[in-house]
């Protein structure tokens, strides 16, 4: 009886010391991984969202840039981390379910995390200069189905969220582009300005430095933006498809339940400061408050559209 009642004794304080290391986390600097440069639109958005976080957590949030392999090296670095609650990722969609199937180092997808929130979503525009002969989404729509393959258009990576949107848009509108791949928002947004191509499908904020030289045409998402109040969305248009750069908050699977939940309390109040919400709209981040269950759902939706478009059309047609 002695040797169970000592027995029962180190279990109940093992627990004990195990609920109250949780209980203080963290107790050490979070490190917020985000796979693309430092400059860019995510960068951004993960140092605006950093800054404001670690007010609620107690500890540092510090953001670590791990660009290469389309967003994969990043990614794969919070896939392989240690569950603990100090290692976070700022991982993109559609990377985080596209790239298992362009890329064979990309061993993860919608079920290979736990979810916190989103720090930010820059959906994708169809836009056009301001001269040009196509002024309206409807414009645009009937000459490329008269001139299947003629009309140009700028999208930013093989494999990115925009060439991925148009390749969708394409297949639910019925017609068909010539896709011209960019680096990036500069790269594209000076091809169109210097008249290298007819239209773009990008980032909001590819134009958002030159919004006097250009007419956006349609907005992907599911209402209007606040930005761009008289832009009408594909749904609009009878074409289900609302897609952007979603910066999504996620840990590596297995983080514990009481740290997910700390994390999560702390980005609900995050989202909900208005100073942090000032702070968004000057980096022009669009706040999302959507939650880790619908995050979930979503991202395996997209894995599922994903997984059919590769298998009719691959992006990368030498694999």
């Amino acid at each position: 009886m002695t040797r169970f009642i000592k027995i029962a004794s180190v279990f109940v304080l093992a627990v004990s010391l195990a609920s109250t290391a949780i209980a203080e986390y963290p107790e050490r600097e979070i490190q917020l991984i985000v796979p693309t440069s430092a400059g860019g639109g995510s960068d951004k958005t993960a140092r605006v969202y950093a800054k404001f976080v670690t007010e609620y957590l107690g500890q540092p949030v510090v953001v670590v840039n791990r660009p290469g392999g389309g967003g994969a090296i990043g990614i794969t670095a919070v896939l392989n981390a240690k569950p603990d609650g100090y290692t976070m990722g700022q991982l993109m969609l559609p990377e985080i379910v596209s790239r298992q199937f362009d890329n064979p180092t990309a061993q993860f997808g919608a079920d290979s995390f736990d979810y916190i929130g989103k720090s930010g979503i820059d959906n994708h525009i169809f836009a056009v200069r301001n001269d040009s002969k196509l002024q309206t989404y409807q414009d645009m729509v009937a000459f490329a189905k008269a001139n299947p393959g003629n009309l140009s258009c700028g999208v930013t990576g093989v494999g990115g969220g925009p060439q991925l949107a148009s390749l969708r848009w394409q297949k639910l509108a019925g017609v068909e582009l010539n896709l011209v791949s960019f680096k990036g928002g500069g790269q594209i947004r000076g091809a169109l300005l210097g008249g290298h191509i007819d239209m773009l499908c990008a980032n909001t904020g590819a134009v958002s430095k030159v919004l006097k030289e250009v007419r956006i045409l349609a907005l992907s998402a599911d209402e209007t933006h606040p930005k761009f109040p008289n832009v009408p969305t594909l749904k609009s248009f009878g074409i289900d498809l609302a897609v952007g750069t979603e910066r999504i908050l996620a840990m590596p699977k297995g983080t514990p339940a009481k740290i997910l939940e700390k994390l999560r309390v702390a980005h609900q109040k995050t989202l909900a400061n208005p100073e942090y919400q000032k702070a968004a709209k000057k980096a022009k981040v669009t706040i999302d408050m959507a939650s880790p269950e619908k995050i979930a759902q979503k991202l395996k939706s997209e894995e599922n559209d994903y997984r059919a478009l590769w298998a009719a059309s691959p992006w990368i047609q030498d694999r």
